[in-house]
Formats: C-alpha cells, sequence, structure tokens
C-alpha cells in the first residue's frame, strides 16, 4: 500500500525516470493483479488445495520475492520488468484474500464481524503507518544535487518493505490451518 500510494510513484519519475502518466500507468499494474486474482486464490484455497494457509502463505512468499529486486536493485529495474513485477505484487495481494475467510474460521460465528473489523482496521492503519514510516527512511538520506531523493533513499525504504514481508511471511508459518472449517462446526 505505501509503494502503490506514495512512494512507487517518485521511485519511477525520479530513478527510473518516468513521466507522471507512465508512473500513474505502470502502478496500475499491482491494482489489475489484485483486482483479477482473489477469485483464482478463492478457487484454489476451496477446490483444488484444500487449505486455507498454503494459499496465503504462497501470497505472502510471492510478495516477499517481489520486494527482492526493487529493495536490493532498484537502479536496474527495466521498464519491460516493472509492468511484470507489479502486476505479481498486486497479485500476491489478490491471492492473500483468502486470509480474510482463514481469520473468520479462527474465531465464533459470534465473532464474525469483530474480526473482520479489526482485520480491515489494522490493514488499512498498517498502509498507513507504513506509509510515514518508508517516508522517514527515505527521507533520512541526503537528497540529490537536483533535490530528489537518491537511489540509496528509495533502496533503504524498500528494504525495510523486504524485512516486514520475511517477518510476516515466517510469523504466518504459525498460523492454524482451518481448511474452510469454522469454529462453530468444530464446537458441533
Amino acid at each position: 500500500m505505501s509503494f502503490q500510494s506514495l512512494w512507487g510513484g517518485p521511485y519511477l519519475m525520479q530513478v527510473l525516470g518516468q513521466n507522471q502518466v507512465q508512473a500513474g500507468s505502470t502502478l496500475m499494474m499491482i491494482s489489475i493483479g489484485s483486482i483479477l486474482t482473489p477469485p483464482i486464490g478463492g478457487y484454489l484455497s476451496d477446490k483444488i488445495l484444500g487449505t486455507r494457509k498454503g494459499i496465503v502463505l504462497f501470497s505472502a512468499a510471492l510478495s516477499t520475492l517481489c520486494w527482492v529486486p526493487i529493495a536490493l536493485m532498484p537502479g536496474r529495474i527495466t521498464p519491460g520488468f516493472l509492468y511484470g513485477w507489479l502486476f505479481l505484487l498486486g497479485a500476491s495481494g489478490g491471492l492473500g484474500v483468502s486470509g480474510l475467510a482463514m481469520i473468520k474460521e479462527l474465531f465464533p460465528v459470534s465473532l464474525t464481524g469483530t474480526v473482520n473489523g479489526l482485520n480491515n482496521f489494522f490493514t488499512m492503519a498498517g498502509g498507513a503507518l507504513y506509509t510515514v514510516m518508508v517516508g522517514l527512511i527515505i527521507e533520512s538520506y541526503p537528497k540529490t544535487a537536483a533535490g530528489t531523493f537518491s537511489i540509496e533513499a528509495f533502496s533503504g525504504g524498500f528494504r525495510f518493505l523486504l524485512i516486514s514481508m520475511v517477518v510476516g511471511t515466517i510469523l504466518l508459518l504459525f498460523a492454524k490451518e482451518t481448511k474452510g472449517i469454522s469454529q462453530a462446526t468444530l464446537k458441533n
């Protein structure tokens, strides 16, 4: 969220030399990926794999891998790579939507609204917080002679996002597998 909403545009324009229209079109690939893949993730989770955790873990691992090139080699990204990379980044988020069902199934039906409300709150609050945190990291680096952020500054901010994804993916390994079975079903 912090990349798409704020820091991706300046990175694409200041480091990779795109104009505003090109940067907007490039960033749109995240939205396209995240719009197209939730039904695929749900289908895989429900009909093929029979696991919620598996598809969510795959989603987190894919997102983590997507951050490696931009965090470690931000100046070596080619325009052709950008579209596919950002589509995959969005797709990884779309596939992770199965996590909403997993969260719902971890709690009694009477708490479904509360649990999903809290999940949505922390998702949005996390996006807002990460946008500020990445900004603080980027702004801690000296600006270029032209007064723009340096490639090192963006790399520092994006490494923070990569590290966060690694930690989140590892923590997800400890999540309980629900396999589409709600707590209410388990108690009966």
